[in-house]
């Protein structure tokens, strides 16, 4: 589950106003952020904070944070050697157009070790589950 807030102050304007009291009794259920319940199992914790995101879809995004100039990527199914930066994210955001990777790497099949290459669709901007909007930003659900 990944939610973008500026800080918790506003994640909680993302809750009904009705449920907010029970929210606030609840949260630490749920909820960590401090050090001190860090490591406590079932809690949700922050993974990643940054100043901007793409995400293309499941499991293909990039986070980055200008102050420090970080960034976490993550494309499924694609060597973590491909050297991808925020810049081909936004690309493949702006143009809708695919990018083509190479996956390269080892594979020991009948006594000898063999060199594999693999082109593949490394990028997309296709959503499974929902429908992109005229901005090219926001989604909807499918409705069937």
């Amino acid at each position: 589950m990944a939610i973008a807030a500026e800080n918790l102050t506003e994640f909680e304007t993302l809750v009904s106003s009705d449920k907010l009291t029970e929210y606030k009794k609840c949260r630490d259920q749920f909820l960590t952020t401090d050090k001190a319940t860090l490591r406590e199992p079932g809690l949700f914790k922050l993974e990643y904070s940054g100043t901007g995101v793409v995400s293309l879809s499941p499991k293909v995004y990039c986070v980055w944070n200008d102050d420090n100039e970080t960034s976490k990527i993550s494309c499924k199914g694609i060597n973590q050697r491909q050297m991808l930066e925020k810049s081909k994210y936004l690309e493949v955001l702006r143009t809708e157009k695919d990018q083509y990777l190479e996956n390269v790497g080892f594979r020991y099949k009948d006594g000898e070790m063999l060199q594999y290459r693999q082109k593949k669709k490394g990028l997309i901007n296709f959503f499974v589950k929902r429908k992109l909007n005229d901005d090219g930003i926001t989604t909807e659900p499918i409705v069937f």
